[in-house]
């Protein structure tokens, strides 16, 4: 069960936001290793309430391996968009708001790996990265750990006012 073991997805998200965490965060290389270290957090989670929810469905053989059995061939996993619909119905505080930066990190993900597209250029951090540590956030408490153990002192206080800034505006959108 070790692919798809929860803290070594943790340990693995945490290694790719440390990788992030070296660029300056108005750079691509910031968005794309972000991009990764969230899809992998997010699997974290995922595998922290049971495997075999990481398990795609299409074949017997990958939710036997979620479930503990050992196979001869490589599992397969749960496509990333259905991880985040999955998120939303076992994480409490994980919301659709939370699905849908997901999906686009994810998307242009796709879009950098899988075509010529630049798909990080001109991503402004205004865009993504308030939601992105709030989803951090939600994912890291889900998982029992703290934002500080995932970011560390520094990028924690950072993170920490970008989610007030979401919260403030949730606010002003009620108000009006």
């Amino acid at each position: 069960m070790h692919l798809w073991d929860s803290e070594q997805f943790w340990l693995k998200a945490k290694a790719y936001i440390d990788r992030a965490n070296e660029f300056d965060h108005l750079s691509t290389d910031f968005a794309f290793w972000s991009a990764l270290s969230i899809e992998l957090l997010a699997r974290s989670a995922l595998t922290h309430v049971h495997p075999v929810l990481n398990a795609d469905p299409r074949e017997d053989t990958n939710l036997l391996y979620g479930c503990g059995y050992e196979l001869t061939a490589e599992p397969k996993s749960l496509p990333l968009h259905a991880v985040y619909l999955r998120l939303e119905k076992t994480v409490a505080g994980y919301g659709s708001a939370h699905r849908k930066l997901c999906d686009f990190l994810s998307v242009l993900r796709n879009e950098e790996l899988h075509t010529t597209k630049l798909a990080f250029e001109n991503l402004k951090p205004t865009k993504w990265l308030p939601r992105f540590y709030e989803v951090i956030k939600v994912l890291c408490e889900f998982r029992g750990k703290t934002l500080e153990s995932f970011l560390g002192t520094e990028f924690t206080e950072v993170a920490i006012k970008l989610i007030a800034t979401l919260a403030q505006e949730r606010l002003t959108e009620v108000k009006s």
